[in-house]
């Protein structure tokens, strides 16, 4: 069920259009969750983390990188690098980045996240 709700979450903050001040709110609520007790719970916040530039998610993403659980701590880093990835891409075109985004991708299905990492 809350698991559910941050899928649910991470669709809306997908979807909202910049500066909704629920955005925020929403953030808020799932930075709070970092610190489950359940893993997949954890996993499934810096998965999400992954997929925004909110600030909110940074303090949060750097405590996960060093989680008990090493699926959580791997989501956690990939969320890292797709968030460092996207900022270094901000100022080009959208088409531009899902081209970019897709090919490290690629390299990571093919290569590992270390492939990805390295290009």
């Amino acid at each position: 069920m809350l698991r559910d709700a941050i899928a649910t979450a991470a669709s809306w903050l997908k979807a909202a259009p910049p500066g909704h001040p629920g955005i925020n709110t929403i953030a808020a609520r799932i930075v709070e969750l970092a610190s489950h007790p359940k893993w997949e719970v954890r996993h499934d916040v810096a998965h999400l983390a992954g997929q925004t530039l909110h600030p909110a998610f940074d303090a949060s993403l750097s405590n996960l990188v060093e989680d008990d659980n090493a699926r959580v701590s791997r989501a956690a880093v990939q969320a890292n690098i797709r968030r460092r990835d996207a900022a270094s891409s901000a100022g080009r075109g959208k088409q531009y980045d899902d081209k970019i985004n897709a090919a490290l991708d690629d390299i990571e299905s093919r290569f590992g996240l270390p492939g990805r990492q390295a290009v």
